[in-house]
């Protein structure tokens, strides 16, 4: 599905991490006519890629952030019910999970279950 919402780019102020500050701006400048803003895709991409990197080193409150951005940038580009929100309520689960707190686990995996069985 197509996105209905109005901001459909991502500014590349908002970083899941201090490391990721200086690719970001170099793609950003790089992407021609970009004005500081790239495409969703890529900030999809970054985000996930450090969240899942940060979860594999076992630096969760990283991994999180991480996950906490590209959950919004999803909702507001894909809307609620897009597998791919799906898929990042599912990271948050998984870091809440690692880090021993199943209610919150439980919370995440669960919206995540809820927007699946509707796609």
């Amino acid at each position: 599905p197509s996105s209905t919402h109005s901001n459909s780019h991502w500014d590349s102020d908002s970083v899941c991490s201090e490391d990721s500050t200086s690719t970001l701006t170099g793609i950003t400048e790089s992407y021609p006519g970009s004005n500081g803003v790239i495409p969703p895709k890529i900030a999809y991409t970054y985000h996930e890629q450090f969240g899942n990197g940060y979860f594999v080193q076992g630096e969760y409150e990283k991994s999180l952030t991480c996950f906490v951005e590209l959950l919004a940038i999803r909702l507001n580009t894909l809307g609620e019910n897009h597998p791919d929100v799906a898929a990042a309520y599912n990271n948050i689960g998984n870091v809440y999970q690692a880090k021993g707190d199943k209610e919150k686990a439980k919370e995440y995996r669960t919206k995540s279950l809820a927007i699946k069985l509707k796609s």
